[in-house]
């Protein structure tokens, strides 16, 4: 585990390992501390990268849920709805062309 820390890279691991990862690496830092050893350098480096990599995941799954939701509200709008947004478009493109 500790060579995964050593040599991270977020692209190798599911958001489920990350997590595991974090923990781990959370372990050790805490460890290190209460022990009074110095944390090693590649041990607050792979905290900080296993920590960006939670968050671009958490974040590309909002973003995925975000598109999804909006998808299903678009399906559920009426005729009217879709043809004003339509006008509304073509009027700003109009205006934009001059």
């Amino acid at each position: 585990m500790i060579e995964k820390l050593k040599s991270f890279s977020s692209t190798k691991y599911s958001l489920d390992e990350l997590l595991v990862l974090s923990a781990f690496q959370r372990s050790l830092f805490n460890e290190c501390f209460a022990t009074g050893i110095d944390v090693p350098d590649w041990l607050e480096q792979s905290g900080r990268a296993i920590s960006a990599a939670i968050k671009e995941r958490v974040r590309d799954e909002l973003e995925r849920k975000l598109v999804s939701a909006k998808a299903r509200r678009a399906s559920l709008k009426t005729a009217d709805e879709r043809r004003k947004e339509a006008d509304e478009e073509i009027a700003a493109l109009t205006a934009k062309l001059g």
